[in-house]
């Protein structure tokens, strides 16, 4: 397997899961953004599902790139933004 050049590591990422939209680049060097989905629900949105949907998309982006990277520090060294 070939390994991702510096152009395909900064493309855009984005990844809907149930309650929450994330948005990086492909190696999440720009942090990730984490937005609510909000218009389909008219209550708040709980800490639980914030972690489920975390997991969700650790395990997506680790099953997907996370082989195909070179070099990354680990997942520990991210900005995470959650936006309200």
């Amino acid at each position: 397997m070939a390994y991702l050049t510096e152009e395909e590591r900064k493309e855009s990422f984005v990844h809907h899961c149930g309650y929450h939209i994330f948005s990086s680049c492909v190696d999440l060097s720009q942090g990730v953004k984490v937005t609510p989905i909000r218009y389909f629900y008219n209550y708040p949105i709980s800490k639980e599902q914030l972690a489920k949907d975390t997991a969700i998309f650790i395990a997506y982006w680790m099953n997907l790139f996370y082989p195909k990277l070179n070099g990354f520090s680990g997942l520990d060294t991210i900005k995470w933004t959650i936006e309200e």
